[in-house]
């Protein structure tokens, strides 16, 4: 359907018709043809741009209504080439819709890409992965925890005592590493 369209706006640009809005309709249609093309290349670069910025023309419903609205521009060209391309254009992007509508169990998923996550999304699963780095490296070193726990005990001591006489002035606790570890 992308290169019927092509076509259609290439005849119609040979064609000379005094109005500049027929031209601009010709155009829209080569362009829009090489879109459709251009989206179902092999080439993972084309496919990227083309999931990024027209989505829709992955899903069956999307490409069959961008095919009825692209069919019913080819119809607008004077000349018996894009009356043809027009009712096949149109026909194609019906089927679309009916492949969609009466189809849609059987056929496969369409795959839209996810967008990307969040800055505060990838933040809270690095410090889930970080709080469970660091849990389950204290339990397997929970001996030598309680041990160095127990020699620096009156640190320890004295620096909750300090982070609450601060919190009670609202300052912020500052922490002095004085632990003896052995």
């Amino acid at each position: 359907s992308g290169a019927t369209l092509m076509l259609a706006g290439i005849v119609g640009l040979v064609a000379f018709v005094a109005l500049p809005l027929y031209y601009i309709v010709c155009l829209y249609l080569i362009v829009l043809g090489v879109v459709i093309i251009a989206g179902f290349t092999p080439v993972d670069s084309l496919t990227k741009l083309h999931l990024r910025w027209v989505p829709f023309l992955h899903t069956y419903r999307g490409r069959g209504a961008f095919l009825i609205f692209l069919g019913s521009l080819a119809g607008g060209l004077n000349g018996v080439i894009p009356i043809i391309v027009c009712i096949f254009v149109i026909v194609v992007g019906l089927v679309h819709i009916v492949l969609a509508i009466y189809f849609r169990d059987t056929l496969e998923p369409t795959t839209l890409p996810t967008p990307a996550p969040d800055y505060q999304t990838v933040r809270d699963d690095v410090t889930k992965v970080v709080v469970h780095q660091a849990t389950q490296t204290a339990w397997d070193n929970r001996e030598y925890v309680a041990n160095a726990a127990y020699d620096n005990r009156e640190v320890i001591a004295d620096q909750a005592y300090q982070q609450y006489n601060q919190q009670q002035f609202h300052q912020q606790p500052q922490f002095q590493n004085n632990y003896n570890v052995v």
